[in-house]
């Protein structure tokens, strides 16, 4: 199971998305509900969550600039935001930070927040499996290495 926070200044935006939001059956498990960018970071740096729903504008620090660490300790981390902002350069900046969604906050539909949230288990589901698959190719790898060389060294010895 994926886990996610949510982090924004506005209380009933928070307590909406908490609600509303089926995590355990987008297979999510919802660890923190924070109102800055600060306080997200300074809880939850320790054990990064896979996924954050952000504002932008909060006090103390932003939603991009808490992205910005969060990505330098975890770059897999996945995003997505819920801004007023509706400026190209908040949205370029979202780009730049490899934010899977950017979600007018007026304009926001639970179920396409859900499907975005969807769509980003898919992808973490598909890294961890690919992750899994080249793990196993170098371990496979390794011991084929290993077969060689005593192949190798045993058929050197014969001779």
């Amino acid at each position: 199971m994926l886990t996610a926070i949510l982090v924004d200044d506005d209380y009933p935006v928070i307590r909406y998305l908490s609600q509303a939001v089926p995590w355990s059956e987008l297979g999510i498990e919802l660890i923190g509900c924070y109102y800055s960018g600060l306080e997200a970071w300074e809880k939850a740096q320790q054990s990064p969550p896979d996924l954050i729903i952000t504002d932008i504008g909060m006090p103390k620090m932003n939603g991009l600039e808490m992205l910005e660490l969060f990505r330098a300790v975890q770059p897999g981390i996945r995003a997505i935001i819920l801004s007023c902002h509706n400026e190209f350069k908040y949205a370029q900046q979202a780009l730049k930070l490899n934010v899977g969604e950017y979600i007018l906050k007026e304009s926001l539909d639970i179920e396409q927040l859900q499907q975005a949230i969807r769509t980003l288990v898919a992808e973490v589901g598909l890294n961890r499996q690919q992750h899994t698959e080249m793990l196993v190719y170098k371990q496979k790898q390794s011991q084929n290495r290993a077969a060689l060389k005593e192949k190798f060294l045993k058929d050197t010895l014969y001779q």
